[in-house]
């Protein structure tokens, strides 16, 4: 599956944002197409000054394909306009099992 073409989307960063902090409660519209945040995952984090990277799964609902992008405020001088990515890359569901011991 990871041979497959990836479709990119470019969106706002304000809609990336909005979806990256919603917790899948709401849809998101841009140019008339809907999009749901499905999760987001923290990849790392920096105790000394708090910050973490994060990647976040969303779903645009038109077509139910996944996407997803990464984004960190590890600087104290982060900066939304210049830091918070403005695209997406697509991805593939994968099922796994998972084998648990009582």
């Amino acid at each position: 599956m990871t041979n497959q073409k990836r479709e990119e989307v470019i969106l706002s960063q304000e809609l990336l944002a909005d979806l990256a902090h919603d917790n899948g409660k709401h849809k998101f519209t841009l140019n008339d197409i809907e999009y749901r945040e499905i999760e987001t995952t923290i990849t790392g984090t920096d105790y000394e000054d708090g910050g973490a990277t994060y990647e976040v799964v969303f779903q645009r609902l038109s077509d139910g394909k996944y996407f997803k992008f990464s984004y960190n405020d590890w600087d104290l001088e982060y900066n939304f306009v210049t830091d918070f990515p403005n695209k997406a890359t697509e991805v593939f569901p994968k099922t796994i099992t998972k084998i648990i011991f009582e």
